[in-house]
């Protein structure tokens, strides 16, 4: 990659062990997503130099150049309760080999698999090396639709019994005198990547914060909340904690049963009546 260019180069080269779906690194626009939301492009900053992104108070865009990770690209523990991340992008002037604040846009990391959990999970993932907390793992990926599109797929699902993947990420904008609510839905039942194999857990190994790169719809990115040993399934929690506020009860809808084993566990798989 030259260092001088002014583009991010996704590098991904996973693939479905499923026939049938399409493959996508990232996430993409479907039935009822803001097409002109993801023309729009993120302010760059006039950083020069290797580490200056970490800095703050040295870039005039200050926004953008939040210290979101370490020096090493762990994500900083401030960042589990913020409102998402901000990388770097392709309007920017920094280094794109050495910023420190470019993580998510060059891809998941390296030897990830995709395995069988047995009849009750389906397939998980594992990592055959070791992943350190605050380590950057992959994105989940998909379809962006909207809400009302949403809950048409998850009727049809039901009905045929089939698995539910559609998440709803739901980020709480403060301003000075009102609170706003985004939504942001992906769907990866039929177009995703490898996140859509991760299992639930009520005590996960991982978690998502929404990561802004190239435009203002966020892509999910899924980090390590504690060290990952080689061989053990990366999990997070569907309801998506403070982020994705979901409800368990499910109303008329019969509950689907949770297999994570924690000694926490719920019993049951959250449910988001948002969908209904």
């Amino acid at each position: 990659m030259d260092d001088d260019s002014d583009s991010c180069f996704l590098m991904d080269d996973y693939d479905h062990p499923q026939p049938g779906l399409i493959y996508s690194p990232t996430l993409v626009p479907g039935r009822g997503a803001s097409l002109m939301d993801l023309d729009n492009q993120l302010l760059g900053c006039d950083c020069s130099g290797e580490e200056i992104c970490l800095s703050a108070t040295s870039c005039q865009t200050a926004h953008v150049c939040q210290p979101n990770y370490t020096s090493d690209k762990k994500l900083v523990d401030e960042k589990w309760d913020s409102s998402g991340i901000v990388e770097c992008n392709s309007q920017c002037h920094c280094s794109i080999l050495h910023c420190s604040n470019r993580v998510v846009q060059f891809g998941p990391r390296k030897n990830l698999e995709i395995f069988e959990c047995g009849p009750q999970k389906g397939y998980g993932l594992k990592s055959q090396d070791f992943i350190p907390k605050g380590a950057f793992i992959c994105e989940y990926a998909g379809e962006i639709i909207g809400l009302s599109e949403a809950k048409c797929r998850f009727k049809a699902l039901y009905a045929e019994k089939k698995m539910n993947y559609i998440f709803v990420l739901r980020e709480v904008i403060n301003f000075s005198e009102s609170t706003s609510v985004i939504e942001t839905v992906v769907d990866p039942s039929l177009i995703g990547n490898i996140g859509r194999y991760i299992n639930h857990s009520c005590d996960p190994n991982s978690g998502i914060v929404p990561v802004r790169i190239n435009s203002p719809v966020p892509r999910l990115g899924i980090f390590a909340k504690k060290n990952i040993v080689p061989g053990e399934e990366i999990t997070y929690d569907y309801s998506g904690g403070s982020l994705v506020p979901q409800i368990n009860e499910a109303n008329s809808y019969e509950k689907k049963a949770c297999y994570c084993g924690a000694n926490c566990c719920k019993g049951f798989l959250p449910f988001d009546l948002s969908l209904v």
